[in-house]
């Protein structure tokens, strides 16, 4: 039930992968000591569903069950403690509660750097949730060299047209717009489309988004509003 949650989360299909991993998780829980591994990673997941179907309490109640259980497993400087800060740090956001996302972003940075280097994908994945926090809060400079950086690390790592990089290109796209260049908007929300639509589905959530700001930017470009 797992793994079948987790393809039906890359293909978009939130509703069944979320009723997927709730059942995954009733069994879990019926078989499993309560601070398993395996239950904290499917509280991961589940969490991951409920934030791409902009459901951010939920999905902040889920990722802090999975947090005290990897804190407990592994300690508070584990490189799995660091994914649940991120992905917590996410839902704190999309909430609009910066403050209280800021620290844990930090804190997820630091304990993959230092475990991973920085040339490191997980390090990307943290730096391109600061980068978003830092447009969100409007450190436009900031954001760019996050944004730009996590870029950067994945095209070397994973490859130019890693499914990441959707994520990335569409929050360049952002940045962008908010910086009144809406001509380089354009390009990155097209590198998003590309990659979301042949690496994930047509009907992604990243490639609606990247069609968003295409036609915004399209707007922004020529004076409509």
């Amino acid at each position: 039930l797992g793994n079948l949650g987790i393809l039906l989360m890359r293909q978009g299909r939130y509703d069944e992968a979320e009723s997927s991993f709730r059942r995954a998780l009733e069994i879990q829980r019926r078989v499993l000591a309560e601070d398993d591994p395996k239950i904290s990673r499917t509280l991961n997941n589940l969490g991951t569903v409920l934030q791409e179907q902009d459901r951010g309490p939920e999905a902040e109640e889920v990722y802090r069950q999975a947090l005290t259980i990897d804190e407990v497993i592994f300690g508070p400087d584990h490189p799995t403690v660091a994914m649940e800060l991120t992905n917590l740090s996410g839902a704190l956001m999309d909430q609009g509660r910066f403050d209280d996302a800021e620290p844990l972003v930090l804190r997820a940075l630091e304990i993959r750097e230092r475990t991973f280097g920085r040339s490191n994908p997980e390090v990307a994945n943290t730096l391109n949730t600061l980068g978003n926090l830092h447009r969100k809060t409007g450190r436009l400079v900031e954001a760019e060299t996050a944004l730009l950086e996590a870029q950067a690390i994945w095209t070397a790592t994973l490859g130019p047209d890693h499914p990441n990089l959707a994520y990335g290109c569409n929050n360049l796209g952002r940045l962008r717009l908010a910086q009144g260049r809406p001509d380089e908007a354009t390009v990155s929300f097209e590198r998003a489309l590309a990659i979301a639509e042949a690496k994930m589905s047509p009907d992604h959530p990243e490639a609606v988004s990247a069609r968003e700001g295409l036609a915004e930017a399209e707007r922004a470009m020529t004076g409509e509003s």
